[in-house]
């Protein structure tokens, strides 16, 4: 018997998945407003992240109130699929 040590190696499928997202863009009305992202085909699979500026990545929408700008980043990761990004 001849034993052969090898690798079993198993990447994450490339899937014809987008990540959509969209921001606001209104005069000030005093109402709080989150950006919005979905992922299309495999969404389950997926979980979103927002970036606000140079802070660290979170689950966690992000809003806002009073007038001003934010700059938001967003990506979505998966252990199944590759990870996707919408700047």
């Amino acid at each position: 018997v001849t034993i052969v040590p090898g690798v079993l190696k198993i990447t994450k499928a490339d899937v014809e998945a987008t990540l959509n997202a969209s921001g606001y863009e209104k005069a000030y009305d005093g109402e709080t407003h989150k950006v919005s992202a979905s992922v299309g085909t495999h969404a389950s699979d997926y979980t979103i992240y927002y970036k606000v500026g140079d802070g660290d990545w979170t689950t966690d929408v992000p809003s806002i109130t009073d007038a001003g700008t934010k700059t938001v980043k967003v990506k979505a990761t998966s252990d199944k699929y590759v990870d996707l990004a919408e700047q």
